[in-house]
């Protein structure tokens, strides 16, 4: 996932923080800026002791984009997960709702 990180502002007389620090997380497939609350997150596991890659995603478009795009390099992987599938309440309109449905859109469409 790439972030930018926008720092901290302070006062130029007393020091004091006026704006804290934020960040910006942006898909590591089409590079729009995601939801930092509900990202969808591929993880590859290596063989043997190496550290894990993550990969952010903002749409299971790009999911699946990035799943056809990097197919050999996660085949020379142990394994990966997948993001979670999870609908949440229709009523309050919430990101992962619409992220779920996007999922049947991509995946499990009828052709």
């Amino acid at each position: 996932m790439r972030k930018v990180v926008k720092p901290v502002i302070r006062c130029d007389k007393c020091g004091l923080v006026i704006k804290h620090e934020e960040y910006e997380e942006f898909c590591d497939f089409c590079e729009k800026q995601t939801s930092p609350n509900f990202p969808l997150e591929i993880t590859l596991f290596p063989h043997g002791a190496e550290d894990a890659y993550h990969a952010n995603l903002c749409s299971w478009k790009c999911v699946k984009n990035y799943l056809i795009k990097y197919k050999k390099k996660i085949l020379k992987y142990n394994f990966i997960t997948m993001p979670y599938l999870s609908f949440g309440n229709k009523k309050e309109k919430q990101d992962y709702v619409e992220k779920g449905e996007s999922f049947y859109q991509e995946f499990l469409k009828d052709e």
